[in-house]
């Protein structure tokens, strides 16, 4: 057998041993990205609703305090005044999903679905402190 001979078939071994470890690696490259691309799908839900409550709290347009004289808002303050179904529907304009809002037990929006609850302590504005409680259908 000739020297070049051997050189060839040891190299041919290298080389098959190379390509398992290189397909190894790729293969558990794809699946670290899947699992993470899932784990992130599943994160989308909770941040809407999230994103929902942070609305219902801070914004005028929904059910924060607004002091006109200041023209500033308190979040995280509820106006009792305007909690009603007008208020709920300018509020929640850009989420698709059904939803309703409760206080106490003081509930408005659509109550006949299944979905995840998010609730957050809020303050009144007679100075209570309570629980609001926001059912998103699709979360």
């Amino acid at each position: 057998m000739k020297k070049a001979q051997f050189d060839l078939s040891r190299k041919t071994v290298y080389y098959i041993f190379a390509l398992f470890i290189l397909a190894f690696i790729v293969i558990s490259m794809v699946n670290v990205i899947k699992s993470g691309n899932l784990k992130d799908i599943s994160l989308l839900g909770r941040s809407a609703g999230n994103l929902l409550v942070a609305e219902i709290v801070t914004s005028s347009s929904c059910f924060a305090e607004h002091d006109e004289d200041l023209d500033r808002n308190y979040p995280g303050i509820i106006n009792l005044d305007n909690f009603n179904e007008e208020r709920l529907n300018s509020c929640g304009k850009y989420f698709q999903d059904k939803f309703s809002i409760s206080i106490d037990n003081t509930k408005i929006g659509d109550s006949e679905f299944n979905g995840k609850e998010f609730s957050r302590p809020i303050l009144l504005n007679d100075g209570s402190l309570k629980e609001l409680k926001v059912k998103v259908q699709n979360a």
